[in-house]
């Protein structure tokens, strides 16, 4: 049998392990900046100056410390949990308001000077227990420099809807300012009830019947004058663009059997862009009162146009 020396031995074990420790790739260390950039290499050296890292592409690198958050694994950010009592996302629910701006200008010279100017507002909320209505205008004329129209009307109208029913409570007030007329100032309210005739998508239909007050002001009647109510509107959707409104509501006064006034208006409206929200206007406002004063024509007729501007 073949016997090895000591020293023959020795070397073989040497050589195994420096055989071993070449075969081993010394470890990968990352480096994180202060910048938040990353770096992983071989750590060379590593002190309180500095650190040195053979990067693979950049070569053998001298970092300050000032410039180094950590050495070793790179720090993963934490991923931030969802708030346990975080509340879904809910859109805002579409204004119950429906409003439309319409205005109007109108001017002529030659042999009559004349200028006319129309403003009105109206806005209108529909809940399933209700409808409000809200509304404002204004006329003003001049013909030769003289004043020969100013007026200013507000009202608001209140109708309480029947679960199920065609029938409605309401109930309305108004204000009215006319520098021609027999009075100067007016105020009114009433109310009762009401019933949708025709209720569809194109086409609307309601009658009302009440009673209520009345109170000129800077007339020979300044005292509370009551009266009766009696009138209906309709409302029909021709097309996609046209619309057609109109009311008439017959006021018979009960302190004075035989007088009575009367309210009519209409409005043509046809929409002029794709939104809807732009239109073309034209309209009638016309109130008649049977008892007037001396000189103060009984019918007031005012017809008007302009643009008109929902939102």
């Amino acid at each position: 049998m073949l016997r090895l020396s000591a020293s023959v031995i020795s070397a073989i074990v040497m050589l195994a392990a420096s055989m071993a420790g070449a075969s081993q790739e010394p470890p990968v260390t990352h480096v994180t900046l202060a910048t938040g950039d990353h770096l992983s290499g071989i750590l060379v050296e590593q002190n309180a100056d500095h650190v040195v890292l053979d990067h693979a592409v950049l070569g053998r690198l001298t970092i300050p410390m000032a410039e180094v958050t950590t050495v070793g694994e790179p720090e993963v950010p934490a991923v931030a949990e969802p708030a346990a009592d975080a509340e879904p996302f809910v859109p805002e629910p579409a204004s119950e308001w429906k409003s439309r701006f319409e205005v109007g200008f109108g001017s002529s010279t030659g042999n009559t000077d004349a200028q006319d100017f129309f403003a009105k507002i109206a806005s209108k909320r529909k809940r399933d227990d209700s409808i409000l209505k809200l509304d404002a205008s204004y006329f003003y004329g001049a013909n030769n420099g003289d004043r020969n129209k100013n007026k200013f009307t507000t009202g608001i109208t209140h109708d309480w809807l029947v679960p199920e029913s065609k029938w409605f409570y309401f109930a309305q007030g108004r204000y009215d300012y006319d520098e021609f007329q027999s009075w100067d100032q007016r105020v009114s309210g009433a109310g009762g009830v009401g019933y949708e005739l025709i209720e569809r998508d194109d086409l609307t239909l309601s009658l009302r019947a009440g009673a209520g007050v009345v109170k000129e002001i800077g007339s020979k009647r300044n005292q509370l004058i009551p009266e009766g109510l009696l009138g209906g509107e309709v409302g029909w959707q021709v097309n996609d663009r046209q619309r057609i409104e109109a009311d008439t509501f017959v006021y018979p006064d009960f302190d004075e059997m035989g007088e009575f006034r009367a309210v009519s208006t209409a409005l043509w409206s046809y929409s002029i862009n794709d939104k809807r929200n732009l239109s073309l206007n034209f309209g009638l406002l016309n109130e008649y009162q049977s008892k007037v004063d001396a000189g103060i024509k009984h019918n007031d007729l005012k017809v008007y146009g302009g643009l008109g501007f929902d939102f």
